[in-house]
């Protein structure tokens, strides 16, 4: 049994909370890629992640003009499908037929998948970030996810207060996340707002320092894997090792990478990530 799947008898707040205590990193598959030539929400992909278990699922989630949430990033079909246009313009019976176009633009094979069709995939076995996008619904993505029985096993990752409170309606005790500039703009609008995750993406020095000022209202923290202008996930070596002690530095429990498999198996060999050797395994084992 591999450390997620442990975890996830107890939740995704418990698996954060360990990496917290040991000082080690969990990889997230940015949109659901496993290196950096896979397309992005690929069903290849996911399924491979999945069955891995190791890793938590990053994807995002946009609406078609008839209210299917699909699995798709950017507010355009253009760049990462055969398909033209806005998705919140198309039904899902013509984003369906349409191809997934890899890094370089070539059309796979591979068709966009909706929410419930990539959570009857996951069943309940990896943890998810998800990422509403403008024209999601976030009260049906909530929705969809608690009736698929993993409301413990996501963090949702929210851009504006209206996101927020809808969130919060379908599930009082969901975890939440957002980024530093949003935090400190909705926390302007709700002081009290019960934050369990603060995802803090982009440059590291920068979210260094935002993180002093917000570590007091957030339990835990994730981030992108971009340092100044370089990605981790373009390193080699040394450099990401250098990468790592800093995000260990800055109490970061998540890194975002779309090449999971590479930083992982180097997170694993220098002891940093979090997985079946990590002590926070024995801790739900009784």
């Amino acid at each position: 049994m591999g450390f997620i799947e442990a975890e996830r008898a107890i939740g995704f707040r418990h698996a954060l909370a360990c990496a917290r205590d040991v000082r080690r990193i969990m990889i997230a598959a940015h949109r659901g890629k496993r290196q950096a030539a896979d397309p992005e929400h690929a069903g290849a992909s996911l399924r491979q992640l999945i069955e891995n278990g190791s890793y938590i699922i990053e994807i995002d989630v946009s609406g078609t003009v008839d209210g299917v949430m699909v699995l798709h990033h950017d507010e355009s079909l253009d760049r990462t499908t055969t398909g033209t246009g806005a998705v919140a313009e198309q039904p899902w019976n013509y984003v369906r037929t349409l191809y997934l176009r890899g890094p370089d633009g070539t059309p796979t094979t591979e068709s966009p998948l909706s929410l419930i069709e990539f959570l009857e995939m996951v069943s309940d076995r990896v943890f998810l970030m998800i990422d509403l996008k403008p024209s999601s619904s976030a009260r049906e993505v909530v929705s969809l996810v608690n009736s698929a029985g993993m409301a413990d096993a996501v963090a949702y990752i929210v851009y504006n207060d209206a996101q927020l409170q809808s969130v919060r309606a379908e599930s009082s005790s969901a975890l939440i996340a957002t980024g530093a500039n949003t935090t400190q703009e909705l926390l302007e609008i709700d002081g009290n707002a019960p934050f369990s995750v603060v995802g803090l993406t982009g440059n590291l020095q920068t979210i260094r320092d935002r993180n002093l000022a917000l570590r007091g209202r957030a339990q835990f923290f994730a981030a992108g894997t971009y340092l100044g202008d370089s990605s981790i996930d373009a390193m080699e070596g040394t450099e990401i090792g250098a990468f790592f002690r800093l995000a260990a530095e800055i109490g970061i429990q998540v890194l975002v990478s779309d090449d999971a498999f590479k930083v992982a198996a180097y997170a694993d060999g220098i002891g940093a990530l979090l997985n079946a050797g990590g002590r926070c395994l024995a801790t739900v084992r009784i």
